[in-house]
């Protein structure tokens, strides 16, 4: 069986760690910020900056919703190779091409 990415750290070459979100809990998490969002807009007045806090919010959430793969192009997502962690001085294999 092929190793899957898993949900945490993720590391792309030299550039910087990012987080790496499975699809089906991306979507469980844009539910939940989904619903925090709606009750932020009918109960509270904002201020500039938690406007601002909010609309980075919103970001998130598109970000996650875009795993939704009934409602996307999947031909417009970027494909990965993972790789096992190993010392920098040994060659690293790659366990599975997502496509």
């Amino acid at each position: 069986m092929t190793e899957r990415a898993r949900t945490g750290l993720m590391k792309f070459d030299d550039d910087w760690p990012g987080v790496f979100i499975r699809g089906k809990i991306a979507l469980k998490y844009a539910d939940s910020l989904g619903v925090i969002l709606k009750e932020i807009d009918q109960r509270f007045e904002l201020s500039d900056d938690q406007i601002a806090i909010k609309r980075n919010l919103m970001g998130l959430l598109d970000d996650l919703l875009a795993c939704d793969t009934t409602v996307i192009h999947t031909e417009s997502i970027q494909h990965a190779v993972l790789f096992t962690p190993v010392p920098d001085n040994i060659a690293a294999e790659p366990l599975r091409r997502f496509e």
